[in-house]
């Protein structure tokens, strides 16, 4: 196991949308999430280099790009 945490709001239960794109220049693969339908627009990404194995991993950074919408996004 590489992580295992709750991907964006930890309260959502519509499911998250996955994709893995190096974002900050370090070669390796960061994580970015958007909600499922229902759940909002809120996009968030993971630094890959500092994913911790029981707790949740720190923001690299959140953007809302439809504030408002609730459809959820796709990423990737």
């Amino acid at each position: 196991m590489l992580a295992n945490f709750f991907g964006g709001d930890t309260n959502n239960r519509s499911g998250i949308r996955v994709a893995a794109k190096n974002l900050d220049g370090d070669n390796l693969a960061d994580i970015v999430v958007g909600p499922g339908t229902g759940a909002g627009g809120r996009v968030t990404a993971y630094a890959g280099a500092a994913l911790p194995q029981s707790a949740p991993p720190a923001v690299l950074w959140q953007a809302d790009p439809f504030p408002g919408f609730t459809g959820g996004i796709f990423v990737g």
